[in-house]
């Protein structure tokens, strides 16, 4: 409980960045891919599906400052993920590349694992359910917590990204990000 309570702790800098962020977004935005956005999401999932374990695919250095694990991460070049639609990750590397390269296959891991657990909460209020949710469910390994920081960075990105208009995440629609109300009941706030 100790290790959950020390993510937490991380995690709950992602309410201070999505409030404070002043991150240039101009790149955002669904890339024009030529694939229809109704496509989003993975078959019957709400955007996942498999349960995780993506393969290596290059790989960054770890988020703590270990030794480089291989060449740089480029979303445009490659899926890394196991389980997001292609209609997903375009959208998601569209709005938010930078941050999405340094999401290596153990964080994309932890986004898997937030969609099938139902993790998601969509808005600001409740984001420490959803940190502890995640926290939780999701961080249940050394490899996992390493990406801790990269996932906020990502996920601090897409809140802040300009949604659309009853979107909470820029990529909601594309990705069929699952938000079953029921967060903060299932995990309260810390």
């Amino acid at each position: 409980m100790k290790i959950v309570a020390s993510i937490s702790v991380v995690l709950s800098s992602l309410v201070v960045a999505v409030g404070c962020s002043d991150e240039d977004t101009s790149g955002g935005g669904t890339p024009d891919s030529g694939t229809p956005a109704a496509t989003g999401g993975a078959s019957g999932s709400g955007g996942a599906q498999g349960t995780g374990g993506a393969p290596a695919s290059g790989g960054a250095a770890p988020a703590s400052g270990g030794a480089d694990a291989g060449p740089p991460l480029d979303c445009t070049a490659d899926n890394w993920s196991s389980g997001l639609s292609e209609a997903c990750w375009s959208c998601l590397c569209g709005a938010c590349a930078e941050k999405l390269n340094l999401c290596n296959s153990d964080c994309t891991d932890i986004l898997e694992c937030a969609f099938e657990k139902n993790t998601f909460v969509n808005q600001l209020a409740e984001i420490n359910c959803e940190i502890q949710a995640t926290a939780v469910e999701c961080l249940t390994t050394p490899a996992t917590q390493d990406q801790a920081g990269a996932l906020i960075q990502f996920d601090t990105c897409l809140i802040s990204g300009g949604a659309a208009a009853g979107s909470f995440r820029v990529c909601d629609t594309e990705c069929q990000i699952p938000y079953s109300g029921d967060v903060c009941t299932r995990y309260p706030q810390p």
